[in-house]
């Protein structure tokens, strides 16, 4: 179950934290045309919940590296 949690939780809590953090952006700076990301609160929040997912696997196939 640990490794399930490490596998796949953590990196879905950065992926939601990260799609928060894109409706955020979008609502203070996020631009209405013209903007490839941030033209639209769907998108912006995509992309950021993706980079949070990558981000948060990244750092955990390394600390596990470091276990062994």
């Amino acid at each position: 179950m640990a490794k399930y949690i490490r596998r796949y939780f953590i990196p879905a809590l950065c992926a939601l934290a990260g799609a928060a953090v894109g409706l955020v952006y979008y609502a203070l700076w996020g631009c209405e045309s013209g903007c490839a990301i941030t033209s639209s609160p769907a998108l912006t929040a995509l992309w950021l919940a993706a980079i949070g997912w990558l981000l948060a696997s990244a750092l955990i196939n390394d600390s596990k590296k470091d276990d062994e």
